[in-house]
Formats: structure tokens, sequence, C-alpha cells
């Protein structure tokens, strides 16, 4: 293998590496997201007051915009197939059905 060959291949396994690093923190930021979502649910569900119901709100728009991001991350990484990261993860399906970037207020 030539000098020009191994410094392509050495690229090509650190390119390797941070796809699959920053893809892991994606999932990483989503799986947080889905924990204080189910966090606020259960406050709603002890005590449904206004505050909780808002801090509920807002967990659920964050989930929803970190399994977008996630899709995003892994489409561009060709990985088209995402019922797996669904189901593996658990995602809800009032998160799936409206992932999207949060509204500007």
């Amino acid at each position: 293998m030539t000098g020009q060959a191994r410094a392509y291949e050495a690229t090509r396994k650190d390119l390797e590496a941070e796809r699959a690093s920053s893809l892991s923190r994606a999932t990483e930021r989503l799986e947080a997201a889905l924990r204080e979502l189910a966090a606020a649910d259960a406050s709603c569900a002890a005590s449904p007051t206004r505050t909780a119901l808002e801090l509920r709100r807002e967990a659920l728009t964050h989930a929803r915009e970190r399994l977008w991001y996630l899709v995003i991350h892994r489409e561009a990484l060709g990985l088209y197939r995402h019922e797996i990261v669904h189901e593996v993860l658990g995602v809800p399906r009032e998160v799936r059905v409206a992932m999207g970037p949060r509204r500007a207020r």
C-alpha cells in the first residue's frame, strides 16, 4: 500500500468514526428528551397542574425536535428506515407524528 493510499484509508476511517460518534450523540440526545417527556408525564399523572402541563408540553416539543434531528442525521448518512429506531427507543406515537423543528415564538 502506498503512502497516499494509507493516508486515504486513515482519513476514511476517521470520517467513519466521526459519523458514528455524531449519530450516537444525536441518539443520546433523543433518549434524554424521551426520559424528560416520561418524567413530565409522570408529574402530570401525579398532579395535573398548569405548570406540570406546560412542562409536559415543552418536553413533548423538545422530543419532537430531537427526533427530527436524528431522522435528518440518519438520512444524511443514507439510513432511511427509522422504524427500528422508534421501536428500540420506544418513541411515542405523539412524538413521531409531529416531529419537526420548534416553532419560533
